[in-house]
Parts: structure tokens; C-alpha cells; sequence
């Protein structure tokens, strides 16, 4: 099977999981469109432009499709379709997210994602502030191998439709010298 029919063959399958789960609810679940950017604090920035349109499929699980634009250093970028699934849980006063992405690149590159969060709203007692901590696996499928996995300490804020997060990431990568930087993302809720 060829890269581009394994490309369309995990893109319907997905879109098809999606279908059946919302239409098994037979409720009006919400879809909302975000947009994020997101920039890293290094010697040469990365930068990321998102468009993600999400619907809810469950009371805990979402899913969503993304555009992507990603610019890193000595002048690389790539787009990217983004496809996740996201199972999100409470526990006290914790939020517990489970996220499963798929990414198809314009550079030929296929990864597997996955990225396990932890929240605690009401930092210093306001309830916009978060606590934020993720642990996030990269995996080629092309070579069928682990190459990086991200470790982050942070903060969010909540204002209305807009959320502000800045995080500590350490890469522990596999081809790469390992390293650590800033990384701030703000995402705008445009459609709910």
C-alpha cells in the first residue's frame, strides 16, 4: 500500500469513528473552530499556526481535524493535517487529557502523537489560572520508531474565548541533541 492510500485510508477511518460516535448520541454535541499560534523561546523560535475544528463525541471524548502551519530553524516549515482524539476525565479537582494524534506532513513525514495532560484550575484561588503539565511520545510511523518525547511544566490563563499557555518543555530526543525552551500558545475560541 502506498503512502498516499495509507494516508486516505487512516483520514476515513478516523472521519468515519467520528460519524458513528455522534450519531450513536443522536444529541447535538458542540463543535467549536480555534486558532492557535504558538511560538518557542530559543536560540532560533519555532513558530505554529492552527486552525481545529473539534466536536464533542461523548460527554468525554473529542475529536478533532486541524490544519497546521510549522516553521522551525534554518528556515524548514512544513504543513501539517492534524487528526485527534481526545478523552478528558475529572478527578477531584483535577483534568485528566488523553490525546491521540495522527499528523500527515507536505514534507512526506508521518507521526503518531500521543500526550497525556494534567490541569488544576484555580491557581491562586482565581478560577482562569491552571497549573499545566504534559508528557507528549513522538513516533515516526515512516521508520516505525519512538524519536522524541516531551516532558512540560506551565501555567494557563482563561479569558472568555481566549486561553493563554506558557510552558518548560524538555525534549529528550533520539536524533538529536536533547534540549529545553519556552513555549507560549494562545488559542482563540472564533465559533462554539
Amino acid at each position: 500500500m502506498t503512502r498516499q492510500h495509507r494516508c486516505r485510508a487512516i483520514a476515513c477511518a478516523l472521519m468515519s469513528v467520528g460519524r458513528s460516535c455522534l450519531a450513536a448520541d443522536r444529541v447535538d454535541r458542540a463543535v467549536s473552530v480555534n486558532a492557535t499560534a504558538g511560538v518557542t523561546f530559543v536560540g532560533e523560535p519555532a513558530r505554529i499556526a492552527l486552525l481545529e475544528t473539534r466536536a464533542e463525541a461523548t460527554s468525554h471524548v473529542t475529536i478533532a481535524a486541524a490544519l497546521a502551519y510549522v516553521e522551525g530553524v534554518a528556515g524548514y516549515h512544513e504543513m501539517q493535517l492534524r487528526l485527534l482524539a481526545t478523552g478528558t476525565i475529572e478527578v477531584e479537582r483535577w483534568v485528566i487529557e488523553n490525546r491521540h494524534m495522527i499528523s500527515l506532513s507536505s514534507e512526506s513525514v508521518e507521526r503518531y502523537r500521543s500526550r497525556l495532560r494534567v490541569m488544576r484550575p484555580g491557581l491562586l484561588g482565581h478560577p482562569g489560572l491552571s497549573a499545566r503539565a504534559f508528557d507528549e511520545v513522538f513516533l515516526d510511523l515512516d521508520r516505525g520508531r519512538l524519536i522524541r518525547n516531551n516532558l512540560a511544566l506551565g501555567v494557563g490563563a482563561q479569558i472568555k474565548r481566549c486561553t493563554a499557555e506558557l510552558y518548560h518543555v524538555w525534549v529528550d530526543n533520539h536524533d538529536a541533541p536533547s534540549s529545553n525552551f519556552l513555549l507560549a500558545l494562545v488559542t482563540v475560541r472564533i465559533r462554539r
